[in-house]
């Protein structure tokens, strides 16, 4: 058996925090807002005290009591929201940093910035760190492709919804689907609400989910749902070797040999398609 150096071990320990942590603390998890008010002013609100506590009140909290489980970037949905300034520098160098590492496991990141900016930049590169389980993303610019490509190392997301007019909108569906076959996501939406979204579910998004289906047996869980760009006709000539149940609304295809079966269902009066995984003693 392998052993860790006694010196290794020593160098790890040296650097934990070993001032006391009050045990009899009460144990806190907050919802935290950013928001950029005017161009270069940003602000925060907090979920922990009816008055956000100042940053340095914020930084010095006990990462033992106080966890994170949500943050919101974009506008502020009240106008007197209570809120607290931050200056661009502390916001990425300090206020960032110290939210991803207090984040907790079933932690959520909903980014709706409409504009980008060097400091929207830095921020989207920050949050790069982060191992969220749920994640809410508008476009906005490349830093944003750049954070979702990084969702592919992300074994802890479980949700993704993507928003807004993508640059190469058929790149980034495959890069969703890509973070979907590696990972453990299962549920991806392509939205439009409330901004139009040009991802579609195309005939590759399907090729790539039902390829899922058949190299797992079935045994792979997901749902996914957006605007539709595939037709049956394309569907049923890829999946000729399956049998299938079709309803008014449904395909769907099936083995005696996998566990689920691959389910398309469509919306005709929103023009939005779902591809998803139901158990094999499902009727339709």
């Amino acid at each position: 058996m392998d052993t860790i150096p006694e010196e290794h071990c020593k160098g790890v320990f040296a650097t934990i925090d070993r001032r006391g942590s009050n045990c009899s603390g009460k144990r806190e998890t907050t919802k935290i807002h950013i928001a950029e008010v005017t161009p270069g002013n940003f602000f925060y609100s907090t979920s922990i005290r009816e008055r956000p506590p100042f940053l340095k009140e914020l930084l010095a909290s006990d990462p033992i009591l106080l966890r994170c489980d949500s943050i919101q970037i974009g506008p502020f949905q009240r106008e007197n929201q209570p809120r607290r300034a931050v200056s661009k520098e502390k916001l990425s160098k300090q206020l960032i940093p110290f939210l991803i590492r207090q984040l907790s496991a079933n932690s959520c990141l909903t980014a709706n910035i409409a504009t980008s900016s060097k400091t929207t930049s830095t921020v989207f590169k920050l949050l790069k760190n982060g191992h969220f389980s749920r994640i809410r993303l508008l476009y906005c610019g490349p830093k944003t492709e750049e954070f979702l490509e990084c969702q592919a190392t992300n074994m802890n997301l479980e949700q993704l919804e993507l928003l807004g007019t993508w640059p190469d909108p058929s790149k980034t569906s495959q890069t969703a689907v890509t973070i979907l076959k590696q990972g453990n996501l299962r549920r991806l939406w392509f939205d439009g609400h409330p901004r139009s979204c040009n991802l579609k579910v195309d005939f590759p998004v399907f090729k790539a989910l039902f390829d899922l289906w058949v190299e797992s047996k079935g045994a792979r869980d997901f749902e996914v749902e957006g605007p539709v760009g595939v037709i049956p006709k394309e569907m049923n000539i890829y999946a000729k070797d399956f049998d299938s149940d079709v309803t008014v609304d449904d395909i769907a295809y099936k083995s005696d040999q996998f566990s689920s079966k691959f389910v398309v269902s469509t919306c005709s009066c929103s023009n939005s398609i779902i591809l998803k995984t139901v158990p094999a003693i499902a009727k339709f």
